[in-house]
C-alpha cells in the first residue's frame, strides 16, 4: 500500500493537484499509524503498576492463561499466561489490595497453580508477595502466597530476602501449615546451603511430626 501510494505521488508529480495529493496521503498513513499503535497491548508501565485497580481473577488451569479485569484508564480486561510481564504486574497490584481479600487471595491461587518453568519472575510479584507474608492477618491467603512462592522459585534460586521471610515463618509461626509450606520452599534444592544447616536442627524439633521428618531428611 505505501508503495502504491508513492508510485501515484511521484507520477501527479508536475501537476497542480501534486500538494493535496501528498497531504492527503500523509493524512492517511497518519491514521493508519494511530489506529494501529491503539490496538497494540500496552506494555508495562508505571501508570499500568500504580493506577491499576484489579476487579476479577481467573485462572485457566487447562491453558495456563489467566484473566484480569482491572479498572484503568488504559484497558479493563487482559488474558495472557506468566510470561506477560502486566500479568505479573496486575497480580501483583491485587496482592497488595489491603481493602480486598478476595482478589488477594484469587492472584496468590493463580500464581501458586501456574507454570513458572523457564519464565522469570517479576520482581514487583515477589517483592508483593513478601508483603503478604509480612502483613496478612488471614492465614488462607499467607499459605496461598507461600505456595505462590513455591511456584515462582520452580527454574530460580531462592533469594536472600525471600529465605529471610521463610525461616521465620518456620520457626516462629503458630500455623503448623505455613511452616510445612516454608520448609518445601527452603528445601526445594537437593543441596541445602550450610547456612541452612542451623535452621534444620531447629526445625528437627518442630512439634508437628511431618516438619521434623522433612527437616531430618533435608
Amino acid at each position: 500500500m505505501k508503495i502504491g501510494a508513492f508510485l501515484f505521488v511521484r507520477s501527479i508529480g508536475g501537476s497542480p493537484w501534486s500538494a493535496v495529493a501528498v497531504a492527503a496521503v500523509v493524512i492517511f498513513f497518519i491514521g493508519r499509524i494511530s489506529i494501529d499503535t491503539s490496538s497494540r497491548a500496552p506494555t508495562v508501565s508505571s501508570d499500568l503498576a500504580s493506577q491499576a485497580h484489579v476487579s476479577d481473577i481467573n485462572f485457566d488451569s487447562d491453558r495456563g492463561l489467566v484473566q484480569i479485569q482491572y479498572e484503568s484508564a488504559l484497558q479493563t480486561s487482559i488474558i495472557g499466561d506468566m510470561s506477560d510481564s502486566r500479568v505479573q504486574v496486575l497480580l501483583g497490584r491485587a496482592l497488595m489490595d489491603g481493602e480486598n481479600p478476595g482478589s488477594r487471595l484469587s492472584a496468590a491461587r493463580a500464581v501458586s497453580e501456574a507454570n513458572f518453568l523457564g519464565i522469570r519472575p517479576d520482581q514487583s510479584l515477589i517483592m508483593a508477595l513478601l508483603q503478604v507474608l509480612s502483613t496478612e492477618s488471614n492465614g488462607g491467603i499467607k499459605l496461598q502466597a507461600l505456595k505462590a512462592l513455591n511456584s515462582l522459585h520452580r527454574s530460580a534460586p531462592v533469594a536472600e530476602e525471600v529465605k529471610q521471610h521463610l525461616v521465620e515463618i518456620l520457626l516462629t509461626d503458630a500455623n503448623s501449615a505455613l511452616r510445612i509450606e516454608a520448609l518445601k520452599v527452603l528445601t526445594r534444592s537437593e543441596l541445602v546451603s550450610i547456612e541452612m544447616q542451623s535452621v534444620l536442627e531447629a526445625a528437627r524439633l518442630d512439634n508437628n511430626p511431618f516438619i521434623r521428618r522433612q527437616a531430618a531428611n533435608a
